[in-house]
């Protein structure tokens, strides 16, 4: 099993506390009915109350312009290039690391209200027809997940370093690059914007890094530093194979979205990750620069992620794992090749002569590393018959 946790896997959902035991009371059963109606009554009351209060974030308004900062410089950074001290360096860019509270509603037999906290990064601005100007803010997108994953908080805070609270929409999310972008607009107010690296390749192992970020959700603005301790990890996290920088300034939970920086002062990764083994320390991690911002450039562009390889089917895994179970067929995506029901057994790609047994998970990830037009051969049941198919890699476009 995989050591490797989003950094807000704390449980960020703050849960509210059970109330204390009563000892000594005793209570008729008809009393104890008439008292549960009566919390039910204001359980809903309170539920329908705070659904109409929370704001739940909704697609941004239109845009006409954006603007987002890549560096020119297009050379490797050299410690101390710049002429300014690290003090002066983090001064320059702390402003642009915001702290993300968000809310969300529980219906459960009694109705509450959860709380999550992570970090995010100003990285763009925009205008707006009206000349309204606004700012995107990138972040992890396990930051801003509801009480399921895949589905989006009932309601996003972004808090700027002065305190200042700015309610959020929701521009992108992608959870399987773990990236969302927001927008927020500040009454007209100007905010300093992050400048992405020229190339995140360009980074070396051993180069000096700032981490910026709100650990534990409350203590917003929290610099540490240290080097890069490795390039390219290929890091599964919860389930998810991800190329990862290492580092090995400290991390800690609500760091997720916040920016690791390098001594120019230039964004190169969002930080997402962290061991969780019992008594590790020093093993961070963060979404290139490259990757973030292919994601940020894709949702303000086109509106969703290009080059996502998919071949149109949801998946589970059986009880007894011996096999994944078809659980959705989109239409044009294989839907000749696929039913719903389909249980498949192994994969492997056109020329391989061994075949691969297959989890959800491990679909997922092995769809993920191919290119769009690919072909791939999978063995799988339908009722009693076996069938060994061919399924073609699609571009995935949201419907």
């Amino acid at each position: 099993m995989s050591n490797y946790i989003y950094n807000d896997n704390f449980d960020n959902r703050i849960k509210p506390k059970p109330e204390q035991e009563k000892h000594g009371l005793s209570i008729s059963l008809s009393i104890i009915l008439a008292i549960c109606a009566i919390l039910i009554l204001i359980s809903g009351i309170l539920g329908l109350i705070i659904g109409r209060t929370m704001n739940p974030p909704t697609t941004s308004n239109t845009i006409y312009t954006n603007t987002v900062y890549v560096s020119n410089n297009s050379s490797p950074v050299e410690n101390n290039s710049t002429g300014k001290s690290r003090a002066e360096i983090i001064a320059s860019i702390k402003d642009t690391v915001v702290e993300i509270k968000t809310q969300n509603v529980v219906h459960s037999f009694f109705q509450h209200v959860t709380e999550g906290a992570g970090s995010g990064v100003i990285v763009g601005e925009y205008e707006t027809s009206t000349s309204h100007k606004g700012y995107y803010v990138i972040t992890n997108a396990h930051v801003i997940e509801g009480s399921n994953s895949n589905e989006i908080a009932s309601s996003i805070t972004v808090t700027l370093t002065d305190g200042t609270e700015l309610s959020a929409t929701v521009k992108g999310f992608d959870p399987y690059g773990d990236i969302a972008i927001l927008c927020v607009e500040p009454a007209g107010r100007t905010l300093p914007v992050a400048t992405f690296i020229n190339d995140s390749s360009l980074v070396n192992v051993g180069d000096d890094v700032i981490a910026i970020g709100n650990p534990l959700g409350e203590l917003g603005g929290t610099v540490t530093n240290g080097f890069v301790s490795a390039l390219d990890r290929e890091i599964n996290v919860d389930g998810r194979l991800m190329n990862l920088m290492q580092t090995d300034a400290a991390i800690n939970p609500g760091n997720s979205g916040g920016g690791l920086f390098n001594l120019r002062g230039e964004l190169i990764g969002i930080v997402n990750a962290k061991s969780s083994g019992s008594g590790i320390e020093g093993l961070g991690f963060a979404i290139p620069a490259n990757d973030a911002l292919k994601i940020l450039t894709d949702f303000i562009n086109e509106g969703y992620v290009t080059g996502r390889p998919t071949i149109g089917i949801t998946c589970a895994d059986s009880k007894n794992g011996q096999y994944v179970q078809v659980i959705t067929v989109r239409q044009g995506y294989n839907d000749e090749v696929f039913q719903v029901g389909d249980k498949i057994t192994y994969v492997r790609t056109p020329g391989q002569t061994a075949w691969s047994t297959v989890t959800a998970e491990a679909l997922s990830n092995f769809i993920g590393n191919m290119e769009i037009g690919d072909k791939l051969e999978i063995c799988l049941y339908r009722g009693s018959t076996q069938l060994i198919v061919t399924a073609e890699v699609f571009e995935y476009v949201p419907q």
